[in-house]
């Protein structure tokens, strides 16, 4: 029966068995998707793009659902260097930190200051950045990220001229990315190294723009044609012609705006050279303006790049005799400058007074930290001290208990001891009397006067009883020794107690009744009656305390 019923549980075991290893295998496919998508997001983001799009997002949970958007607002900023409209990094921060995923949390934080950068609001993109940098452990392997970071830190601080500040960040950046085979970071990096870094040789700063090269060979023409127009602006002397050529390259046939401010620049400045209403002046103010419309896109969202426009704008209207418009247009730049440089300063003096208040909570905190420390301390120390002195008392307690046990056992001993001797002393007084009341009894000593005794019974009656006083200290020393000396304490105490008394109390305490203690001292009743009534008399007792009784508890509490 019961094996039947076993079988019957075999395919529904079989279902479950079935059931979870087909889940754990879809778990190990959509994890095997978000590595091989997360392996190519730095070098191949539109093919992680594409790896994203194959997957099933219904069976996906929360936290997967949440990081396939990360990853793939991430190659989306990679691939085209800006977010997508419906961007989510701030909430998918938001949502990151609270399930303690750190690491995602500061890829999200980057995506978030990429953009608020875009945006145009350099100082939050500055504060999630230092917020990513804060939350994302440098010992992992995110070095393409941690490059990322700092390169975009350095970028915002260039744009704000900050530019001592900008080379530290680059120099963080390429430390991160040199473990990396990410060639358009480095290549960037190294360029940017070499324009913003100062008091170096010609040489090094020739270093960096090579070594960018190299790293540049690995990517698209712009960023290779972008680097040695750089290192021919800072050769000396400059070539020019060299400079215009790749700049043009850059413009017309690679779509780069940002090189048409340099044509714009080189073209107003021939014009300046040209004779005023010649051909020459004219074609010169036309390629000027034509590139000046050409870098007008790169000025959506940097504030550098429209600062330059203005100016170069203002230049042109000056070139064209339009004084009061150039002079406007230098005016609002001015203007434009002043409130840019005020609300830069408000900016960096509350991100100042944030970071002093930051550092007074990490100093409160930390003071904090040192009276807890010391108040544990103390705490600990006072719970030694007082685990040691119950130690310690606990050691005396047990000490003197066993001391106590062996004083108690040594007192048993010896009151066992003395009670047998005691015993056997009693028992060698009723053997006396007992020999001596039989020996009475006999023919030998009936109705004889003591004259007509046979000595032997003479001299045996008086080895039995106390007659001699050599019988009576042997007797007595023993009495003493199992008795501590009573009988010695007591006639110090009363020293009106006779010899005879001392032998009766002692023969009373003994346990022994009238009638032994007359045998032993070969005394009748009245005489032994009248020595109790003396010893009461000695020992100042009353009519009403029997002397038996008293003797007992005076003996017993000798000891």
């Amino acid at each position: 029966m019961q094996n039947t019923q076993r079988l019957k549980l075999l395919p529904f075991l079989g279902l479950l068995l079935a059931f979870f290893v087909s889940c754990s295998l879809r778990s190990a496919d959509k994890n095997t998707l978000f590595l091989s998508a997360r392996q190519a997001l730095w070098d191949e983001p539109e093919s992680c793009l594409s790896e994203l799009e194959k997957m099933d997002t219904l069976s996906l949970r929360e936290p997967q659902k949440a990081e396939l958007r990360l990853l793939s607002e991430h190659a989306y900023l990679r691939a085209f260097s800006t977010l997508p409209a419906d961007t989510m990094s701030g909430r998918l921060a938001a949502f990151f930190g609270s399930h303690r995923l750190r690491p995602l949390q500061a890829e999200a934080l980057y995506l978030n200051a990429a953009e608020k950068d875009l945006m145009g609001m350099p100082e939050q993109a500055m504060s999630r950045l230092k917020q990513a940098e804060q939350i994302i452990d440098t010992t992992s392997a995110q070095h393409e990220l941690l490059g990322a970071l700092y390169y975009r830190m350095g970028r915002i601080s260039e744009s704000d001229m900050l530019y001592d500040i900008a080379n530290r960040y680059y120099e963080q950046a390429l430390r991160y990315l040199q473990s990396t085979n990410q060639h358009l970071y480095l290549a960037s990096t190294l360029r940017d190294l070499a324009r913003t870094t100062k008091n170096i040789s010609q040489q090094q700063r020739n270093d960096y723009f090579d070594q960018a090269l190299l790293h540049a060979a690995h990517c698209d023409t712009s960023i290779q044609l972008n680097i040695l127009s750089y290192k021919i602006r800072y050769e000396r002397p400059i070539d020019t012609l060299a400079l215009v050529s790749i700049n043009k390259y850059l413009c017309n046939h690679l779509n780069y705006p940002r090189a048409a401010s340099e044509l714009t620049e080189y073209y107003i400045d021939l014009a300046g050279t040209c004779r005023l209403g010649s051909h020459a002046y004219s074609v010169a103010l036309d390629s000027a303006q034509h590139y000046l419309n050409l870098f007008t896109p790169d000025t959506i969202h940097m504030d550098w790049s429209r600062e330059k426009y203005h100016y170069l704008h203002s230049q042109l209207l000056h070139l064209r005799h339009h004084y009061d418009e150039a002079e406007r247009e230098l005016r609002n730049l001015y203007d434009d400058r002043t409130r840019q440089l005020a609300a830069d300063g408000k900016a960096r003096t509350f991100a100042i007074s944030q970071q002093y208040d930051v550092l007074k909570e990490k100093e409160a905190t930390l003071e904090r930290q040192v009276k807890l420390q010391h108040a544990y301390l103390i705490i600990t120390l006072l719970l030694l001290l007082i685990l040691l002195s119950a130690a310690l008392t606990v050691m005396l307690i047990l000490r003197a208990r066993q001391k106590e046990q062996a004083r108690d056992i040594e007192i048993n001993r010896l009151q066992t001891e003395i009670q047998h001797k005691r015993q056997l002393l009693r028992n060698t007084l009723e053997q006396r009397i007992q020999l001596t009341k039989e020996l009475q009894n006999t023919k030998i000593l009936a109705h004889k006067k003591k004259e007509e005794v046979p000595a032997w019974a003479k001299e045996y009656i008086d080895n039995s009883l106390f007659s001699s006083a050599e019988k009576w200290d042997e007797f007595q020393q023993q009495f003493n020794l199992i008795s501590d000396n009573f009988l010695i304490s007591l006639k110090d105490e009363y020293p009106d107690l006779t010899k005879v008394d001392i032998q009766i109390i002692a023969l009373i305490i003994t346990g022994l009744s009238i009638n032994d203690i007359c045998i032993l001292l070969n005394q009748s009743k009245n005489t032994i009656w009248s020595r109790r009534l003396r010893i009461k008399t000695h020992l100042k007792l009353t009519a009403d305390q029997q002397l038996d009784q008293w003797l007992q508890q005076k003996y017993e509490a000798h000891f």
